[in-house]
């Protein structure tokens, strides 16, 4: 991930009084973190405090000065161009990037290093996995990180694409910026390189957004990015931002949008403004110097009547005219008189305007920083959460996620992740087209039954969080609760509406334990027809429950399906005790993060057919 090389850089925009940011440096400091980059190390020993919840924010930046597509310079032609999400917020920091001095972030993007080595860029670019050398991604053949797509360029190129039109439709009024600036008179190597810049940029914002609100929904938060992640869910700090605000306007009340809808854009408001003037130029059509009120075409459908009522109001107009030129008359003698208070008034504001410049420069040089706690909703808080001792470290956490997403998003693995998993979904597809006897088992476990089962789960982890049940789950339990835990981060949660999200959840759990829904599935395949159909007539919690009830039969097919995954990776056979013996002695990073990954993942694996192996 993308590192942060000048916190002295860092320092001075969140000290700039125009940012209005606050970082609690009584309580805090930055330096290296023995996990690689910067980190937030604690001066003192503190601790949360109960009573007071605004003493617990140790930063805290407004959103106005955070860096998001919202609040970009390109903000408006992002919108126009329907670009948003993660796309937007890379446009957004490629073009504030192009943008240098000028850019409100300068020092903060300036502050944030894309490459290996600060002495060369060339070739030096901290990249995602699909731009890993070839034997890299050998090694990672085969993992959970291949089945979710972590090696694949697809996504990334299509980023790109849309970037480059975006780049080539605005260039008119926008110079098109190093990494965007692609074309045929470059080389090939010059072209490669800039999509290479792209993908690291794009890697290394991805490894610090944070989702904020409905309107600028991911951003960058200056220092916010620099909390370490802790794995282990032992997290000092959390991040927090009201999220429920105006999708169109950002506030979070009174704006009106709720009632009225989202605001007319820009090209619906010219358009009502070109009516108005058509609708003027309708009620202007026909006068001429004279006053005539008729076009001339219509002189030939005015009655006699209607003439001798326009003398009568010839007549009236000019004495209407006599008594303009008394009034213009009066006017002027007032005109002198008016046009020097005029100018008085407008020396006055001239005054004032300057008394208040005055002001702000003297509150921007005594700018206290501490005045931002007066209104934390338009602002993103890090509050800390538990205690931490002087000299430590102090750490966020960004979710539970597995080792594949970790390497895909922040370029680290972690020893003993309690979030990661081995799917088995392959495996049972496989099992599903030599089975074809099965098929009418595992249609029904597809359209109801998986549902009626995660259903049920559910409703007992909620009932156990109520009662505060906590049960510690290990190797040897097998009473059939050791997989209703079924190691869902909120983007695997996305896809349970998915008609084949249950074969996301047939895996096997950390440290080694087979998951509910994977169990369901083989004990499916062994049970009687007679059962088979008296479940399919009668689906009972009840029925449903006999389906994670420990059974050798089952077991047996477990065992098949977790040998067969053993083989799927590239490796010819090695155990996690032959990783973890030649850890010591990789020095390249990407490789020993591979080897963590594939490690922890046939420990799983490999914990979970010994303890199965005893019971078939």
């Amino acid at each position: 991930m993308a590192s942060t090389v000048n916190h002295e850089q860092l320092l001075e925009w969140l000290r700039s009084p125009r940012n209005k940011t606050f970082l609690n440096e009584d309580l805090v400091v930055l330096k290296t973190s023995p996990y690689g980059g910067l980190g937030v190390f604690a001066k003192k020993t503190i601790k949360p405090s109960k009573k007071d919840l605004e003493a617990n924010v140790l930063l805290r930046v407004p959103k106005i000065s955070i860096l998001s597509a919202k609040n970009s310079i390109i903000a408006n032609l992002l919108y126009d161009a329907k670009i948003s999400g993660m796309s937007a917020l890379v446009i957004a920091f490629i073009y504030e990037k192009s943008a240098g001095i000028e850019s409100p972030w300068y020092d903060y993007i300036n502050s944030i290093s894309f490459t290996k080595s600060a002495k060369s860029k060339k070739d030096q670019l901290i990249l995602p996995p699909p731009f890993w050398p070839e034997q890299d991604i050998n090694m990672l053949r085969g993992t959970e990180a291949e089945i979710l797509g972590v090696l694949d360029t697809e996504e990334i190129e299509e980023h790109y694409t849309q970037a480059l039109e975006f780049a080539k439709q605005n260039s008119n009024g926008l110079k098109i910026p190093y990494e965007l600036d692609v074309s045929l008179d470059n080389t090939q190597e010059e072209n490669e390189l800039k999509y290479k810049s792209f993908a690291s940029i794009t890697l290394g914002l991805a490894s610090r957004a944070f989702s904020i609100d409905a309107f600028h929904e991911i951003a960058l938060v200056p220092a916010a990015d620099l909390f370490n992640h802790e794995v282990s869910g032992s997290e000092h700090v959390h991040f927090e931002a009201l999220g429920d605000v105006c999708p169109f306007c950002g506030k979070a009340d009174g704006c009106g949008h709720d009632e009225y809808g989202a605001p007319d854009s820009e090209e619906e408001e010219d358009e009502d403004e070109d009516e108005d003037e058509d609708e003027d130029d309708e009620d202007d059509e026909g006068e001429d110097p004279e006053g005539s009120n008729v076009a001339g075409d219509e002189w030939e459908d005015v009655s006699d009547e209607e003439m001798a009522s326009g003398s009568e109001d010839s007549q009236n107009e000019e004495e209407q005219e006599e008594e303009d030129e008394h009034l213009e008359e009066i006017t002027m003698e007032y005109l002198a008189k008016i046009e020097k208070e005029i100018e008085e008034e407008e020396a006055a504001e001239k005054d004032s305007d300057e008394e208040i410049g005055d002001d702000d420069d003297d509150s921007a040089s005594t700018y206290d920083p501490r005045e931002l706690m007066l209104d934390p909703i338009e602002c993103c808080d890090i509050s800390l959460q538990a205690p931490v001792k002087k000299g430590e470290e102090i750490f966020n956490h960004y979710g539970e996620l597995s080792n594949s997403i970790l390497l895909a998003r922040y370029g680290f693995t972690i020893d003993n992740n309690s979030s990661d998993y081995v799917s088995l979904g392959k495996q049972i597809i496989r099992y599903r087209k030599e089975h074809e006897e099965f098929a009418e088992r595992f249609e029904w476990w597809e359209s109801l039954g998986f549902t009626i089962l995660r259903s049920h789960l559910g409703e007992m982890e909620r009932e156990d969080q109520e009662h505060g049940h906590d049960h510690d789950h290990d190797d040897h339990c097998d009473d059939g609760c050791c997989g209703s835990d079924d190691g869902h981060d909120e983007e695997e949660d996305e896809e349970d509406d998915d008609p084949e999200s249950w074969l996301l959840d047939s895996k096997v759990l950390y440290p080694g334990a087979i998951s509910d829904f994977a169990y369901a599935v083989a004990k499916l395949m062994t049970i009687s027809e007679s059962d088979f159909n008296e479940l399919k007539n009668n689906p009972s919690i009840e029925s449903i429950e006999t389906l994670i009830k420990p059974s050798k039969k089952a077991n047996k097919i477990l065992l098949e399906w977790m040998e067969s995954r053993l083989k799927d990776y590239q490796d010819k056979g090695m155990k996690s005790s032959d990783y973890k013996r030649n850890l010591k002695k990789i020095t390249n990073e990407n490789r020993r993060h591979i080897s963590v990954l594939v490690m922890c993942e046939k420990r799983i694996l490999e914990k979970t057919i010994s303890y199965l192996s005893k019971r078939v």
